[in-house]
């Protein structure tokens, strides 16, 4: 290995910019291709590209994927395991979920994918709600409540608490499956869908909302509806994850969207057109949800499966840490503010801002590491 070489990849590691590990997510809507690099704690995100494919949308009426959607998503999978042979990527996990786990045809498509040169693995419901729940703890590790990863074939719901799972469960109530409930009309839609959660065992109802804590939200419909909250309400921050609502004005939200058409969702220029037409059907669903599980309050999360894998795959000391210091701690570490200076400043500013006054010593210790690599950067980019 020559000496630039070497040195480029040195340089790309101190900067988190080397790609270190891959996942392809093949869903009943979208096939995903994310790259992530830096600390796997708190993965930065190199590339993230999908494919609208919406393998799963035939299933209901013919118990298949659709030609046509399979010839997209192959074409799709194909451009992206040359991305991966471009960039050296080796570690590459492949996962398909409810649309290829339920279709007849579904174990020919897996075939294909081998001969491409891909190693999908093709996981259970209960898997797939136990990953989505490990990402959750893995973004939130105080996190207890529910999770509710909502997918185009399914809807996961499974309990988190103490950093462990229980009662995951799978749902055939993906927002490709419940356009065939809004046929229906809106209330016997809701009768359905409450129907189908009581019978797969979801009913607290009549449990203290403090009891079943929150409500952990995962998948891109229930972004997109974080996403309409939050500039209805001229949220300062674009990214929809940790974004919090009350049971109350998740409730005003849902009845909002649901009462709402395409086009009026469509309004809100970060929402896509595909995510546009799911939202007032999910709306309906996260009525239901809020009745029959009735939450303290609503969480979204923007980590679910994807970093569920990553965050199985790290040793105990590493699921240990704070996500939010570690990937702040490699970000101004590699911009010349390491930590141990950091806790010394942090501990100098409490004259300043005493704790019992200002909040967290975890925000204090982060907002200096940010402070202290602030001063590294070219002013013009510094905000």
């Amino acid at each position: 290995m020559t000496y630039r070489k070497r040195r480029a990849d040195r340089d790309g590691t101190f900067a988190g910019s080397t790609p270190e590990r891959a996942i392809i997510d093949i869903g009943s809507n979208t096939v995903r291709l994310v790259v992530y690099g830096g600390a796997m704690r708190a993965p930065g995100v190199l590339l993230n590209e999908k494919v609208t494919a919406k393998l799963g949308r035939a299933i209901a009426e013919t118990g298949r994927l659709a030609d046509e959607a399979v010839e997209l998503a192959l074409r799709g999978l194909a451009r992206f395991a040359l991305l991966l042979e471009d960039w050296g990527v080796e570690d590459i996990e492949v996962v398909a979920t409810a649309a290829v786990r339920d279709a007849s045809n579904g174990p020919e498509f897996v075939e294909k994918l081998r001969v491409m040169g891909l190693a999908p693995r093709v996981i259970s419901g209960e898997e797939e709600a136990i990953l989505s729940a490990h990402g959750v703890i893995g973004a939130f590790p105080e996190a207890r409540g529910i999770v509710a990863d909502l997918g185009g074939g399914s809807l996961e719901l499974v309990r988190v608490g103490e950093g462990r799972t229980s009662a995951a469960t799978s749902l055939p109530l993906g927002t490709l499956r419940l356009v065939e409930h809004r046929a229906r009309g809106a209330a016997e839609m809701k009768k359905a869908l409450d129907k189908a959660i009581r019978k797969g065992g979801w009913d607290l109802a009549e449990t203290s909302a403090e009891e079943n804590g929150a409500l952990y939200l995962v998948g891109g419909t229930w972004r997109a509806m974080a996403v309409f909250a939050m500039e209805a309400a001229r949220h300062p921050l674009s990214d929809p994850h940790g974004f919090e609502l009350d049971a109350a004005a998740a409730h005003d939200l849902a009845l909002t969207l649901a009462s709402s058409g395409p086009e009026g969702v469509k309004a809100r220029g970060r929402i896509s057109n595909m995510r546009a037409e799911k939202l007032p059907d999910a709306a309906v669903l996260l009525q239901v949800m809020l009745a029959r599980l009735n939450p303290a309050r609503v969480v979204f999360s923007s980590w679910g499966l994807r970093e569920g894998l990553l965050y199985d795959r790290l040793p105990p000391h590493a699921r240990a840490q704070d996500p939010l210091l570690a990937g702040i701690s490699v970000f101004a570490s590699q911009r010349g503010a390491s930590p141990t200076l950091a806790t010394r400043m942090a501990a100098w500013t409490l004259d300043a801002a005493p704790a019992r006054e200002h909040g967290s010593e975890r925000l204090r210790l982060a907002a200096t590491m940010l402070a202290l690599a602030s001063m590294q950067i070219e002013p013009n980019i510094r905000l």
